[in-house]
């Protein structure tokens, strides 16, 4: 009874530390806290997006990486959600310790021991910064588009031929294979498929040069 009390013990050390090394090396960055909020873990990929020592972080509170953005109704919504037992899913702006802002796709989830009650929260997540700054670019780009757009003095629209993508593939799906020579043979397709172009988008040049 001894050896295999030993035996399972020594089981569940491995599979303690095999868990725990699949944590740390882990590309996801991840830390844990107390049940208090204050962290007494984190993982090489964290470290590494915040630029922060282990040293620096551990005992702290994740305060620590406000970073000004976030509305107390995030803060006050988290801690509800999370000390009532459930999940807490949100893209949050967090601080690195140069000041920079980067964006934390996170999940925090409870621990809970045996008897159901929370003695930790775990968090982890993508970073995706990276992205969240390419949507933000592409916003404002959009955005010099459309000023740009709506300011020209030449008449400039958009048309969207989608439709007219589908006619065309249901065609070649029927089996057309030369498209031009059907539609030599079936010049009312050209008609058809002229109608299926749609205008999405006029500028004030449009409306000026035909008196709309």
């Amino acid at each position: 009874a001894l050896y295999h009390d030993l035996s399972e013990r020594n089981r569940l050390a491995k599979t303690a530390d095999q868990l725990s090394a699949v944590v740390e090396q882990s590309a996801t960055p991840t830390f844990i806290t107390d049940i208090n909020g204050y962290i007494n873990y984190v993982n090489k990929a964290f470290l590494g997006v915040t630029g922060y020592v282990r040293e620096e972080v551990i005992g702290r509170n994740p305060r620590l990486f406000k970073s000004g953005v976030m509305l107390k109704s995030y803060y006050d919504n988290m801690w509800g959600t999370i000390l009532s037992g459930k999940d807490f899913e949100v893209i949050v702006a967090n601080k690195r310790k140069d000041g920079g802002i980067w964006y934390y796709d996170q999940l925090i989830h409870p621990l809970k021991d045996k008897n159901g009650d929370i003695y930790a929260f775990v968090s982890s997540g993508k970073d995706i910064t990276a992205q969240i700054k390419a949507e933000k670019a592409l916003l404002e780009s959009e955005k010099r588009f459309r000023a740009i757009f709506e300011s020209s003095p030449v008449a400039i629209w958009e048309e969207d031929y989608s439709a007219v993508k589908d006619a065309i593939d249901r065609l070649k799906a029927n089996g057309v294979t030369d498209l031009g020579a059907y539609l030599d043979e079936n010049p009312d397709e050209i008609s058809k498929l002229i109608q299926l172009t749609e205008i999405i988008s006029i500028n004030q040049a449009v409306l000026d040069l035909t008196g709309s």
